[in-house]
């Protein structure tokens, strides 16, 4: 094999893992949760909470029993 072939096919290798390790780079900084830092003060801290004290979900599920013949639903 002619030395300029050989030399063609290892430019080739260095090239393809580079794109791969370019690729695999690029895809890990995908799901990166950026976070917001600051210097910690000392300061006054005071909040109003009104609350009627009653909770209620955002969804109902109503888990009754379902009435069959060996137990009748009794209102």
């Amino acid at each position: 094999m002619k030395p300029w072939k050989k030399i063609a096919i290892g430019a080739g290798a260095v090239v393809l893992l580079a794109i791969i390790v370019g690729i695999t780079v690029h895809q890990s900084g995908k799901n990166v949760v950026t976070v917001q830092t600051g210097k910690v003060q000392r300061q006054d801290l005071s909040s109003v909470v009104s609350a009627s004290g009653e909770i209620k979900p955002k969804t109902y599920v109503n888990i009754a029993p379902t009435p069959t013949e060996d137990y009748p639903l009794v209102r």
